[in-house]
Parts: C-alpha cells; structure tokens; sequence
C-alpha cells in the first residue's frame, strides 16, 4: 500500500474528505467510471473505501498487471480492503510461488474427468430451472440466474441436496458477498459487514466440520475432490485451505457467473439477431464435456459479456 501523497503526479480527484469517491461509485459506478476516464485518461488515482487507488482502464494495462510477468503486483494486496478478510487466502488472493502451489493441487479437482463429471450433474439442474420458464411471463434474468448457480454450487461444489441445509448455507454465503462491498467496513452490530463475518464463520465451521467424512470416500463433488486432491509431488491441501478455497471459489462460481449470464441476456435481448442465431445453435439442453467446442458462437458471447 503506497502512501497517497506518493500519487500526486497520477491526474485525479482525492474526492470528498474521509469518504473519497464512494458517494459516486454507490450512486452509478459506470458513469463515474466513464466520466473519470474522460477526464483523467486511463491511468488516474482516485479514493475508495478510505483508501487511494490507482486506476488502470484500457485492454493492455489489464493484460500487464495480470499476467504481472515481472512478479511486481501483489494481488492480495490488491483484494485485501474488499474482500481480503471475507474470502481470505483464497486463490485470488495469494502471489507468486504460494499461488503456484496452490493452484498446481487444485488443478486435480479442474481435469477433464471432473469437469465432465461436473457439467453431467449440472444438466438436470439446468433443464428444471429453463423448464420452470412459462411462455409470455415475465422472467427477471438476474433472479433466476443467481437461483440456478446457487442451486449448481450447493448441489454439484458442495455435494448436498436441496432443503433447509442448502438454505442455511446459500444464505450464509450471500450474506459474505454482500458484505463485500459493503460501505462501513467494521463488524459493527447491525452492519451487512458484520453480517457477512458471521456468515463467513458460518461457512469455516461447516466445512472443517465434514472434511474427514469427504476425504476417501469417492464423491465427486469439488468439495470431496478438493479433500482428496493431490498432486504429482505428493502434496495436498491442509483442513486450513481446503476451507478457505471452498468459500472462495462458491463466490468465484456463482457471483461473477450469474452477473456474466445477466449481462449475456441483456445483450441478446438489444440484438435480437444474436438471440435467434444463438437459439438456432443450440439443439439440446444436455451437454457433454466432449462436444461443448460445438457451441463456438455462444463463447464469444459470452466472453464478450464479461
């Protein structure tokens, strides 16, 4: 974290005393992005959550900070005011050699023989959610998606059924990611940050808790498969990390995901060329793992959503 009379040579707004920028970014974030960018250029400073930022706002800026060749960016750094202590030690959140082991084992729980077994238990999940769509009723997108993906994460990541569980868990899980732009960012009573703390305790204890009843026993859910994965040197994952990996990757999994899918109807229903040529395509709603490069269209539409 640099110091933010470091920043005073980057064009930009300080903002508002204490609060920065915040006021804006609650009120419309696209516009104050647009404007800020017009103003200041891609490369601009601003204050966020009490905080200063850099802001870098073109394809090729993004390119070099992610894929941070020379290893100058920390990315935990980067998470750690938003979600640093509601999705900590997350994959997202580690740098450099420690990210590397990490993502080594877990690629165990992402080989093709999982994601197979994934996308097969997706399917009836997904048909019943489309089928659930009545002709000429109205349908809120983003309601239904974030429905569908935290009906996939409980039944197809985690590995239980529909029910009172599931619930618990969905709603534990929600209140964290709420939290995580949350504006007051103390556990004070009665805050939605100190709601998602409670939710996040929530989630550490039920995951510890059935992490020896998952290991061995030949599940394939991502929990169970996480449990059991291993590497080709022989190293696994802590109880310490499997937990912290599963709480970060239902958020990775649902909260991206469905605003990705809202965003994608949005699009189609402006174009509606697209939606018919992209309807035309799509010949079944049960798809394998091995045929999924027949739906070239439906990627780049989808990548151009995110």
């Amino acid at each position: 974290m640099v110091a933010a009379r470091s920043l005073k040579h980057i064009p930009g707004s300080d903002g508002w005393p204490i609060v920065g920028q915040m006021p804006s970014i609650l009120r419309d974030a696209e516009r104050w992005a647009f404007e800020n960018y017009d103003r200041y250029g891609p490369v601009h400073r601003m204050n966020f959550m009490f905080e200063p930022w850099v802001v870098a706002a073109t394809p090729d800026l993004a390119k070099m900070i992610l894929l941070d060749r020379d290893k100058v960016f920390s990315s935990e750094h980067g998470w750690r005011t938003t979600i640093g202590e509601l999705f900590k030690h997350g994959l997202m959140l580690r740098d450099f050699d420690d990210h590397h082991f990490h993502r080594k084992i877990m690629q165990e729980a992402f080989r093709s023989e999982a994601m197979s077994g994934y996308l097969k238990d997706m399917s009836p999940i997904i048909a019943e959610r489309i089928d659930s769509w009545q002709a000429g009723e109205t349908a809120r997108m983003y309601g239904e998606f974030k429905q569908l993906t935290l009906d996939i994460a409980t039944q197809v990541f985690v590995g239980i059924p529909t029910g009172a569980e599931a619930d618990r868990l969905n709603r534990a899980f929600m209140d964290t990611v709420q939290a995580a732009v949350a504006p007051i960012r103390r556990p004070l009573p009665f805050t939605a940050y100190r709601k998602g703390m409670d939710g996040r305790r929530y989630l550490q204890e039920y995951f510890a808790s059935r992490i020896s009843e998952r290991r061995g026993a030949g599940r394939r859910d991502l929990f169970s498969r996480l449990c059991d994965a291993v590497d080709e040197d022989g190293d696994r994952f802590s109880d310490e990390d499997i937990v912290d990996h599963m709480i970060f990757l239902l958020m990775a999994a649902h909260d991206t995901t469905t605003s990705t899918l809202a965003t994608m109807a949005w699009e189609l229903a402006r174009n509606p060329t697209w939606q018919d040529r992209l309807a035309a395509a799509v010949d079944t709603t049960e798809l394998t793992w091995e045929e999924r490069s027949r739906f070239e269209e439906i990627d780049w539409v989808f990548k151009e959503a995110m």
